[in-house]
């Protein structure tokens, strides 16, 4: 596009003088074809010369009246810009770059300036207000939350307040409990104690007894084990002294699944039931009173006594029956005496022996007790042997060093 010199003259943004173009000499039209290539040629250098005048002064416009990008970034990204395009178009049309060069600059310098500034400024803005809207949101949702969470704070707070103190009062009942239960359990232990203390003084076994009944229920209902089967060994006991067999087994069958009797109390059972089977020979003694050695020996396998009964039971059939049950129950009675007299302890043979003196004594079992010498003379010389062995060590412990 050629200039003319009737069209007017543009401004650029920061310019006030007029862009000029500079004004055309007047040829004759038979005038020499090599003057006039030297006057186009001329003037195109002049117009050269000029566009260069006028870039330089863009520039030092751009720089003068745009500070808000830096000054060096946009230095290099205009004079990079301008130049490539001004390279690229005097090396295709020299002729094209005289007429769009300032057209080009006033586009870059307007995407430049208003476009690239418009863009950054309103990205800002959107970010500033996007930001702001996110930070009152957030302070609202932690000024919320800091609330709910001070008084969950709270709330907890009073909870477990509450509860420490109930605790702590509960804590405090407990130990005042148990206090009463240690107190009413060593009362009745000391009860205990002077019913047998007196008992051993007197042996008034019907007065003891007279006096446990009326403190038993209260013991038992303490629920202690340990002070149940001492009030319980006691009753079974007074009554085996007072010779009421029937009335142990009655005892048995009332406490046998509430409390766990002792071993003492299975053997008092079982020396019962024998009794009641020499008198009256019924097997259902017979098998009460096995019952009650096997739940003694679960509880205590080492103590003598039991067994010493069992071997009784077993004489009391052979003295009375004999014939073919003869060898079983030889066989029975030999295999408890040797198990009596084995091992290195001796408490089972002297606790066995010890009872069958017991019964030497008694007017219906002495009968069974010198069959047993008789028809056992070694096991029983060997029993005997073992007993006098532990009463010597017992003497021999007591004595002093």
């Amino acid at each position: 596009m050629k200039a003319n010199n009737d069209e007017p003259t543009k401004k650029t943004a920061s310019e006030d003088v007029p862009l000029k173009t500079p004004p055309k000499q007047n040829r004759r039209k038979d005038d020499h074809p090599n003057s006039q290539g030297s006057i186009e040629q001329n003037e195109e250098k002049e117009r050269v010369a000029h566009l260069e005048e006028v870039i330089e002064r863009l520039k030092s416009d751009i720089e003068e009246s745009y500070y808000r990008v830096p000054k060096q970034e946009f230095e290099n990204i205009t004079v990079k810009k301008i130049s490539s395009d001004v390279s690229h178009e005097l090396n295709q049309k020299l002729q094209s770059l005289r007429n769009w060069v300032a057209v080009i600059i006033l586009i870059l310098s307007f995407m430049g300036i208003t476009q690239f500034t418009n863009v950054t400024q309103n990205i800002h803005d959107q970010t500033t207000r996007t930001i702001d809207e996110k930070f009152i949101k957030l302070n609202e949702t932690m000024d919320s939350n800091f609330e709910k969470e001070l008084a969950k704070f709270e709330a907890n707070f009073n909870r477990i307040a509450q509860e420490a103190a109930q605790q702590e009062t509960k804590k405090q009942i407990q130990t005042i409990r148990d206090d009463i239960r240690l107190a009413q359990l060593t009362a009745f232990q000391t009860k205990l104690d002077d019913i047998k203390k007196e008992l051993r003084q007197d042996r008034n076994y019907k007065s003891a007894l007279i006096k446990l009944n009326l403190i038993l229920p209260k013991a038992l209902a303490l629920g202690d084990k340990s002070l149940s089967q001492a009030y319980l060994d006691e009753l079974f006991g007074l009554n085996f002294d007072l010779f009421k067999y029937e009335e142990l087994d009655k005892l048995r069958v009332q406490y046998e699944h509430d409390y766990e009797l002792s071993y003492l109390t299975w053997t008092h059972v079982a020396i019962a039931d024998m009794f009641l089977y020499e008198e009256f020979y019924s097997t259902a003694y017979k098998h009460r009173a096995i019952e009650a050695i096997d739940r003694a020996l679960d509880l205590f396998p080492s103590y003598g006594v039991p067994s010493i009964v069992h071997v009784m039971l077993l004489m009391i059939d052979l003295e009375r029956e004999g014939g073919e049950l003869a060898p079983n129950l030889t066989s029975q009675i030999n295999r408890i005496l040797k198990r009596l007299s084995s091992g290195s302890r001796t408490d089972s043979a002297y606790e066995a022996y010890n009872y069958l003196q017991k019964l030497k004594n008694d007017k219906t079992m002495s009968i069974f007790y010198m069959a047993l010498y008789k028809k056992f003379p070694n096991d029983m010389s060997i029993l005997k042997e073992r007993y006098q062995a532990h009463v010597d060590a017992r003497a021999a412990a007591s004595l002093p060093n």
